[in-house]
């Protein structure tokens, strides 16, 4: 039952995801005034992960339910303003509101809609012992 709802999840997922120029469109906006080279693709990233998924790689932040973490209000407020979406405070924090394209992408991404952004999990280390 746990294998066909995860199926189902990924389909449904599939169907409602974010064409992929779009998403990247809104990140080459945000790079732009962040003084970054506009990218040609998207970056690999993991699923779940506020560190490694490609929104934070190519922005440079923390990117959870909230938005996208950014520790220099300056930075906040120019991605706020080109995304026309509120930037707010935690604990000396700025929090950029993502897109609702992105927010859809996030999800997309978590629930493995987009495989070939799928950055490969590490290898676990065996160690052996005399």
């Amino acid at each position: 039952m746990g294998q066909l709802l995860d199926s189902l999840t990924t389909y449904l997922a599939t169907r409602r995801r974010p064409h992929l120029s779009q998403v990247l469109r809104l990140i080459n906006q945000a790079r732009v005034v962040q003084y970054q080279p506009l990218l040609n693709a998207l970056p690999v990233g993991r699923t779940a992960r506020s560190r490694s998924c490609p929104l934070s790689t190519a922005l440079g932040g923390l990117v959870g339910v909230d938005g996208l973490c950014l520790e220099d209000l300056d930075q906040a407020r120019r991605i706020g303003r080109v995304w026309n979406v509120p930037v707010t405070e935690a604990q000396g924090r700025f929090i950029v509101r993502l897109p609702h394209l992105l927010e859809r992408f996030v999800q997309a991404f978590d629930q493995g809609a987009y495989p070939a952004l799928l950055q490969p999990a590490p290898s676990p280390v065996s160690a052996h012992y005399a």
